[in-house]
């Protein structure tokens, strides 16, 4: 897409977007925070997890004691906010705000992606869907580590999808996947990205499977580079392995053992539904998918098929195997196979495993690949805890969606690119709806006066 020529339009062009949806996320946000709202689950989190955690962490400061804290996440969060009451900033009302700047910070940088990839019109569509995401939403409105998570994982996707990877793109990768594991060590998953991207190289064009598996000495030595540049992330989720003696504190040891493995999908099931709005993008890379290659069309669909039939995938708030978020409520719309097999979550997982091969044929060869190993390694991850929520997956899809959506070439005609627009925008009214009807639908949060360092309360449920 060519610049436009005056200055002035130029940034209005790649920044407008990210002004807008600020100002929509603050408009929406800040009466909550001005009013002290405590209504909804992120409101739940924030009162009795990550505001306590945070402030016995500040009183320990500059030596708070990380072996075992009442969150489940890595510290660097709540010691950002540490610092911050540290400075002044006491009051919830203050660290929620500090929370939704980081929020705008995530919805700026995708939103500026997506404006110099494909306008400003495009960008803002694509993107409403990720600010009206109940659970991004929920995390700029109320002290929540999730959004600072998914903006370094953003920060390592922009990185690895730059045409000119090279060892200086590796280094800025390695250190915002670092940032990245301190925050949330769930998302290391991260990393595949970058290594897809070091092996692919920055030039790479589409010929087949011959273009992955030839030179293998330079693409060997890429690899190589992408390894050592992710060895201070390692380490550092080395280091807190070792501390706590698994993958979570020990608070939530006994919560978060275990394997999810409907995860896969879950997340498929996600992408099918998110992928029909997002159909004037993809849908003419596959017809023509079918066309040409029905049987990788039909691959596509047995592997999201075996995803929802080999593990169990109908509702339940049993742990382990915790699945009653989201989409699983819908679970059981359909009927039931054994009271195991949900037949809605059959469909879906089908759907989105030949959805996923339609976005990858409409994407560049390496963007294909670089964003293949993300969904691949994100599943591999999500399938490592019981806690199979949506909120744990849904930010993360609609992220990919706006990026890979705006790396696709233009619409091939006006048809198509109205959808283009008003697709997105659909999703992203169902999406504020649910927001609403979320918070508007519970009750203010009781404070449960957790020990923020032991996990036990002194109120009873």
């Amino acid at each position: 897409m060519s610049s436009p020529e005056h200055p002035r339009q130029t940034w209005l062009a790649l920044w407008g977007p990210a002004v807008l949806l600020g100002v929509l996320l603050v408009a929406a946000a800040w009466p909550l925070i001005a009013a002290g709202d405590t209504r909804g689950r992120g409101a739940f989190d924030s009162v009795n997890y990550h505001l306590p955690v945070a402030r016995l962490l500040e009183s320990e400061l500059p030596r708070p004691d990380l072996s075992n804290y009442n969150v489940t996440t890595t510290p660097g969060y709540h010691l950002l906010l540490a610092a911050a009451i540290r400075a002044g900033w006491q009051s919830d009302a203050s660290l929620r705000t500090l929370t939704l700047v980081i929020a705008l910070g995530l919805l700026a940088t995708l939103a500026r992606a997506c404006a110099g990839r494909a306008g400003p019109l495009m960008a803002m569509a694509c993107c409403l869907p990720v600010a009206c995401s109940p659970y991004v939403f929920q995390s700029g409105a109320w002290a929540l580590p999730d959004d600072l998570g998914w903006w370094g994982v953003l920060g390592v996707m922009l990185v690895a999808l730059v045409p000119r990877f090279d060892a200086r793109w590796l280094c800025a990768g390695g250190a915002l996947l670092l940032a990245v594991v301190l925050i949330r060590q769930v998302h290391a998953w991260a990393a595949a990205m970058l290594w897809a991207a070091a092996w692919i190289g920055p030039r790479a064009e589409d010929t087949g499977w011959v273009s992955l598996t030839e030179h293998v000495r330079n693409r060997s030595r890429r690899a190589a580079l992408a390894a050592a540049a992710c060895v201070p992330a390692a380490a550092a989720l080395s280091y807190f392995v070792w501390l706590w003696h698994g993958l979570t504190p020990p608070s939530f040891r006994d919560m978060y053992d275990g394997l999810g493995p409907s995860a896969p999908c879950f997340i498929l099931a996600l992408l099918a539904v998110f992928s029909v709005f997002f159909v004037g993008f993809w849908g003419a890379a596959a017809v023509r998918l079918c066309r040409e290659q029905t049987g990788l069309v039909l691959l596509s669909g047995a592997i999201g098929f075996l995803a929802a039939v080999l593990p169990v995938t109908t509702e339940s708030s049993a742990i382990p195997g915790y699945r009653n978020s989201g989409l699983w409520h819908a679970a059981g719309m359909l009927g039931t196979v054994g009271d195991r097999t949900s037949v809605l979550m059959v469909l879906l997982s089908t759907c989105g495993g030949m959805a996923a091969v339609a976005w990858g044929a409409a994407l560049s060869f390496r963007d294909r690949w670089v964003m293949a190993a993300g969904l691949a390694a994100f599943m591999a991850a999500q399938s490592a805890s019981p806690m199979v929520w949506q909120r744990y997956n849904e930010p993360l899809l609609l992220i990919a969606c706006a990026v890979a959506a705006c790396r696709i070439g233009p619409a091939g005609d006006r048809r198509v690119a109205a959808l283009r627009l008003t697709g997105p925008a659909a999703l992203a009214v169902l999406l504020a709806g649910l927001a609403w009807w979320i918070i508007a639908g519970s009750e203010p949060t009781a404070d449960f006066h957790i020990d923020p360092r032991t996990g036990r309360s002194a109120a009873t449920w």
